[in-house]
């Protein structure tokens, strides 16, 4: 669901500082600067040149990671991303396969950020600017409300955490650890992608490149974990989740057929969390989910509370928004069939597809 807000900047009366200032694009020598200044807005990693790096090297993509100086200082950012898919159109997201980006920064700043992508979205004659704000609403643009953010803040110790589950997610948990469960963290991503990308063959969804999620692993170092589950030495459920500041996210999971019988997803999640408490970690972010799905329904389980996410598309060329929510009738019948293909098929070509839908 989309609704519109009047597609006209606010002019503002800049400052001297921002009269002053200008635009610039990221390079290597300001790598250090960016991600500094992001690290000092305390939110998530998403906006890191980290990212920026991952995009080009994994999938080579053009990049455009905009920010705004005044006074030598850095005063918003814009990461932006050109994808172009025969399904959801020619597009600057930010950011492409990650929850969350949109400008960061001061108003004023942040203002003429969305300026600049506006005149590039013209330049590049794209048909829309995807901006996947997590707290912060833009002014133009259509409003996509769609997506749910969950996240909590962690207790001093486990047993602390485990009381604010409900009751019932409770005896879930128990059960599972009653079933011969064990788990680890892992350096090889063999055993997540196994699972990960069997899942998303069972959901119908194509599967992005392996080496995708090596290149995470290789670029953020400690900054990403894979933490799996075994049953009998054999892997049934795992997730790949990344570490900023003082908080968690758990971002790519997945799990066996076997994994719902054993409870192994919600031992999973809950020896994380376990984990993190351990670390001295203040924050649980479980991402975000879509309103009434499967993963929506888990999380609320857990008595994590939603909050909602402040996507905005702006329309350059396009006279619609697009319609990126895989129950639209018209992607029913390639979920159906994607469903049936053999692992080893899905596989192969899902990744030549899944880099066109970020």
């Amino acid at each position: 669901m989309y609704f519109l807000e009047p597609q006209t900047t606010k002019q503002s009366s800049n400052t001297q500082s921002l009269n002053s200032g200008c635009v610039k694009q990221l390079t290597a020598l300001d790598y250090k600067r960016w991600d500094d200044f992001v690290d000092a807005q305390g939110c998530h990693p998403y906006h890191r040149s980290d990212f920026k790096r991952i995009m080009e090297t994994t999938f080579h993509f053009n990049t455009y990671y905009l920010f705004f100086e005044a006074e030598n200082k850095i005063k918003a950012i814009l990461p932006l991303v050109e994808m172009k898919s025969w399904l959801f159109g020619h597009a600057l997201i930010s950011t492409p396969f990650l929850v969350y980006g949109g400008p960061l920064g001061e108003e004023k700043a942040r203002a003429r950020l969305i300026e600049k992508a506006i005149l590039l979205g013209e330049e590049k004659e794209v048909d829309y600017i995807d901006l996947r704000c997590q707290h912060k609403r833009i002014d133009i643009g259509w409003k996509q409300v769609l997506y749910v953010n969950f996240k909590r803040q962690l207790c001093l110790t486990h047993e602390e955490n485990l009381q604010l589950v409900p009751r019932k997610q409770r005896a879930v948990i128990r059960k599972s650890e009653q079933c011969n469960l064990s788990h680890v963290f892992e350096n090889s991503i063999d055993n997540f992608y196994n699972l990960y990308a069997q899942s998303l063959r069972n959901l119908g969804t194509p599967v992005l490149a392996k080496q995708y999620f090596q290149n995470l692993k290789t670029i953020l170092q400690d900054k990403c974990s894979v933490l799996t589950v075994f049953h009998k030495n054999q892997a049934v459920s795992s997730v790949l989740s990344f570490y900023h500041q003082d908080t968690v996210f758990p971002y790519y999971g997945g799990g066996s057929p076997k994994a719902r019988a054993l409870g192994a997803n919600d031992y999973l999640y809950h020896q994380l969390m376990k984990a993190a408490t351990e670390q001295g970690l203040k924050q649980f972010d479980y991402g975000r989910s879509k309103i009434g799905t499967g993963s929506y329904r888990f999380k609320k389980h857990w008595g994590f509370e939603e909050t909602p996410l402040h996507y905005t598309i702006i329309p350059i060329s396009a006279k619609s928004p697009p319609n990126l929510n895989p129950t639209n009738p018209k992607y029913q019948f390639m979920i159906k069939t994607w469903r049936k293909l053999p692992l080893v098929v899905s596989n192969t070509i899902g990744p030549l597809i899944a880099r066109r839908i970020g």
